[in-house]
């Protein structure tokens, strides 16, 4: 069940990854620029546990699919902070001040 459920999430992940990337893809890059763009935090924080699933399912015993779950897990964190400073950098080129808290 461990093995299915790291392949599921890895497969997840890698299409919010390829899509942010290449937002030319079709179905793929619209999903994931929609994911990315929209929900970049949340993203990265399912790829963290994404990571240690894939760190379960190696574990367990499942090598393979843990290996390459938390490989493409592992990318797509990066991915995810590459995108969250693109993003802050942009909102500082705006002139945006974000303090933390709702106005």
């Amino acid at each position: 069940m461990l093995r299915i459920a790291a392949a599921l999430v890895g497969t997840g992940l890698l299409i919010v990854l390829a899509g942010t990337f290449l937002p030319r893809l079709p179905v793929v890059g619209f999903f994931g620029s929609f994911v990315t763009g929209q929900y970049p935090l949340h993203a990265g924080l399912a790829a963290l546990l994404g990571v240690g699933l894939g760190a379960a399912a190696w574990a367990a015993g499942a090598r393979g699919t843990g290996v390459v779950t938390g490989a493409v897990a592992l990318a797509c964190v990066i991915g995810m902070l590459v995108v969250l400073g693109s993003l802050a950098s942009t909102a500082r080129a705006e002139g945006v001040r974000w303090t933390g808290r709702p106005r």
